[in-house]
Formats: structure tokens, sequence, C-alpha cells
């Protein structure tokens, strides 16, 4: 969906896209936050990084370690929170194919993606929120297993894209 989206976005010639996950986890107010720091660094991404503080329960919290250090390692950048799905992302990338993956992993596969071709990023602080646990759809050993895979798989995988100055 996310993709369809982008495709949307470009032919719409929109400066850049803001994401959100459907859980409510990820609140609006926050949204200026994101535009102001994409003014400072317009060819960044903008990334959410949430609090890792006693609303966010300690499987998320392992999970989000282990994962953003995993990452971070990866692409040599330091990375907060794979998998916050709060982001601003500018009109440059939209047109790339960003992850091959459908689901939670999405997330993670889009950050090997921008930073393998040079992209930086640039964070905004946001609150935990777990407004309802049972909302969230993520299985976690499937979300594991996904992962490692995925992760393994970056390593034999060509994330190259065409650049578009914009």
């Amino acid at each position: 969906a996310l993709q369809t989206g982008f495709k949307y976005a470009v032919r719409q010639d929109i400066d850049f896209v803001i994401t959100l996950d459907a859980d409510r986890q990820h609140p609006i107010e926050q949204i200026p936050n994101f535009i102001q720091k994409h003014n400072e660094f317009p060819k960044a991404v903008i990334l959410g990084k949430r609090k890792r503080d006693k609303n966010m329960p300690w499987t998320r919290k392992f999970s989000n370690s282990v994962s953003a250090s995993l990452i971070s390692w990866r692409i040599r950048q330091r990375i907060y929170d794979a998998q916050c799905g709060f982001r601003l992302i500018p009109k440059n990338y939209l047109s790339w194919n960003l992850s091959s993956i459908k689901g939670f992993i999405f997330e993670s596969e889009v950050l090997i993606t921008l930073a393998l071709n040079k992209v930086k990023f640039s964070f905004v602080p946001i609150p935990t929120l777990y407004p309802d646990a049972s909302q969230s759809k993520m299985t976690y050993f499937d979300s594991t297993f996904d992962f490692i895979f995925m992760y393994i798989s970056s390593f034999f995988k060509s994330y190259k894209q065409e650049k578009h100055d914009v």
C-alpha cells in the first residue's frame, strides 16, 4: 500500500510524504516537527525516534533494540528505531523501489535501501504510545524470522537505485 501511495505522490508532484502506522501509535500533532526537520535537512529522510520508556512493552523494547543495532551496523549509520513507521520521505526517493517485502519488515528494508544509496537520516523524538496493544497484527515469531531472512539477504542483494535530482 505504501509503494502505491508513493507512486501516486510522485504523479501529483508532492514534495514529501509522511507515513504513520495505522495502530494509533503516532500522534499527528508531531507532524509539524517532521516538516520543520525536513526544512532543516531537505534531502534527509526524517525518522521518528520513540523513547524506550515504561509505556513500551518489553518485547518491543527488545526487538527494537536488536533490529536498530543490526541495521545500524549494516548501513554504518546510527538508527534509533528501525521499526517506527512515523517517517517523512522526500519526493526524490519516492520513485525508488524501496522494498520488495510486504509486512512489518518493510520499514527495515527501506532503511537499508536508502542508506546504501547514500541517503542520510535525521530524527524527531516522538512519544511512545500503545493505546491498545490488541490493535497490533504483528506476530513476533514470524516477524523475527522475516527480519533475519531480510537482514542476511541484504548482504547479497543489490540496492542500487537510479538517482533523480529534485
